[in-house]
Parts: structure tokens; sequence; C-alpha cells
């Protein structure tokens, strides 16, 4: 009876060795790897959880995924980049160019539409003497003389023509004359665009 004791005692510190659980759950699960020492491991091939397998091609995938989404974003970006780039190199096809004539010699028409010129007309001449004056027509048409029709006689002093500012009262004063005059800096054909370049006499647009 002690020897067949000592026979399962042997037995059972043997299946301990190898791995093998007599007690716990009905479903012992897959084998572990086992063997004696010093020798190859054998394992079950298909003992391989599905699951982790699954989750390491999935893994791999989204990596790839990943590195191909930047790189298409850097592609799109350089893209970008580069067309941008292109539309910013355009240089002007033309420009002014010349010497203005300047403001004075111009008349009243091309005064007016030329940069940096003002049409600036004025009185000119000396008004006659109130003195000079014979009868009281010619008397009372001047600004600043009075007739007496008792001494027959024209006095006092007439408006100097710088005092008028309109054409009409310049030419009513004897001795005056309403003259066009132009005046001003005219602007540097450089300084002008192609628009305003034909306005400005002695400025001519050039085609680079």
């Amino acid at each position: 009876m002690k020897s067949c004791l000592r026979c399962l005692a042997v037995i059972a510190g043997s299946l301990a060795f190898l791995g093998w659980d007599c007690g716990g759950s009905d479903d012992p699960g897959p084998a572990p790897p086992h063997g004696p020492p010093g020798a190859l491991l054998e394992f079950d091939a298909q003992a391989i959880s599905l699951g982790d397998r699954d989750a390491g091609r999935s893994s791999g995938d989204a990596s790839r995924v990943g590195a191909g989404g930047t790189g298409g974003g850097g592609h799109d970006d350089a893209g970008e980049s580069g067309a941008g780039g292109s539309g910013g190199s355009g240089t002007p096809e033309s420009r002014c160019t010349g010497i203005p004539l300047g403001c004075s010699p111009l008349g009243s028409i091309q005064c007016s539409s030329a940069p940096g010129c003002r049409d600036d007309p004025y009185c000119h001449g000396v008004s006659s003497s109130c003195y000079s004056q014979y009868n009281s027509y010619s008397c009372s048409s001047l600004r600043g003389c009075y007739w007496s029709t008792y001494s027959k006689s024209c006095s006092g002093s007439s408006w100097s023509c710088d005092l008028f500012s309109g054409s009409s009262s310049c030419i009513g004063q004897d001795g005056c004359s309403w003259r066009e005059r132009c005046t001003g800096f005219a602007t540097p054909c450089s300084l002008l665009s192609t628009t305003e370049c034909t306005r400005q006499p002695g400025c001519h647009v050039e085609n680079l």
C-alpha cells in the first residue's frame, strides 16, 4: 500500500513538472510550450490568438495610411506654393517717359487736364486815368471814377486791373484785358500712370 502511494506521488510530481493542472477549469486551454531541458520547444501555431494577429495588421495599415496622408499633404502644399510663387513674377509692360513741357505754355483746355497744372486766368493791364475822361459816359464806365456835372470833369481813382476777378468786369475797365494763364508744376513723366501720361504734354507711353 505504501509503495502504491509513493508511485502516485512520483506521477503527480512528474505531471506538475510538465505543467499539467490536475484541478481548476474544465477547459485547460491551449497547452503552453513544453519539452525537456536543452531541447527545442514545440508549440501549436494555431494557438496564437487571431485577435493579436488582426490587431498587428490594423496597426500596420494605420501606419501606412498615416504616412501616405502626410506625404499627400506635403505634395499639395508644395503645389500651391509653386503656383503662388509663379503668379508674382509679372513685370510692367509699359511706362510713362519723357520731359513735361511745363504749365505756362499750355492753353486753358490743356492746362485743366495736365497733372500738376492749374488754369488761372487773370486781369492784366493798366486802367485808364479818371482825369483823361472828358465825358460823363466814359468817366462813369470806369470803376472808381466820378463825373461832376458842375465842373463837367471826371475825377477819382480808377481801379487797377488786378482787382477784377471775372472776365466781364475786367474788360469793362478801360485799359484792362482778360488773359489766360496756366500755373503750377507739371508732374514728372516717371511719376504718371499710362492713363495720366497721355494728358501731360511732353510725356509719352513707352512699351517695354
